[in-house]
């Protein structure tokens, strides 16, 4: 088993090593010790892949996405399925296209929220939110639903408004009180431009 921490080396840099090698075995992405998803490689083409609820080319493009973290490599592990078609170079060159596109639309998103909405401390975009993760996937699929639309969290640190969106957590720290659904309609609207 192969073992690597994600920051040094991309995601994207590792997965093309297991292609030109022409690995079998599947490749786990963890966050702190939970795990993220999975690539299953078959003599170096990428055939499986899964992030919590997405599969296929939806979660190997989300995977893709990830900065840091850790990774492991097992040879022995087996994947009878196939939810990938496309050959791995297609996936790669997709998968940094779409890469490019979200950092740029976070960056609108981020110029619009501070032009927009008072009081903001910090505004940030990451994968995971590490503190709610073992929740993430149960508000990614309410917000989904329409039961809920955002987290509204206040502690001594403050006031933080936390939204899923694409895949990321859009987290926006707050000098002092702001309303939570007032914050919430205008990045409604300004998700909605972008």
């Amino acid at each position: 088993m192969l073992k690597g921490k994600l920051g040094s080396v991309s995601l994207i840099s590792v997965v093309q090593m297991f292609h030109q090698d022409g690995k079998s075995g599947m490749l786990t992405i963890y966050q702190d010790n939970y795990v993220i998803g999975k690539i299953f490689f078959w003599k170096g083409d990428i055939v499986w892949s899964k992030k919590g609820n997405l599969s296929g080319e939806k979660a190997f493009y989300q995977l893709m996405n990830i900065e840091e973290g850790d990774f492991t490599f097992d040879p022995n592990v087996q994947e009878s399925e196939r939810n990938i078609e496309v050959p791995c170079e297609y996936l790669l060159l997709e998968a940094v296209r779409k890469k490019d596109e979200l950092k740029e639309k976070q960056q609108q998103i981020i110029n619009l929220i501070k032009t927009r909405i008072k009081g903001v401390k910090s505004i940030n975009f990451s994968f995971l939110y590490r503190e709610i993760f073992k929740i993430f996937n149960t508000i990614s699929g309410l917000v989904d639903s329409g039961e809920v639309k955002y987290m509204w969290l206040e502690n001594e640190k403050g006031f933080i408004f936390i939204l899923p969106v694409e895949g990321t957590i859009l987290e926006i720290k707050f000098f002092e009180k702001a309303y939570p659904q007032e914050v919430y309609s205008l990045v409604k609207q300004i998700l909605e431009e972008v």
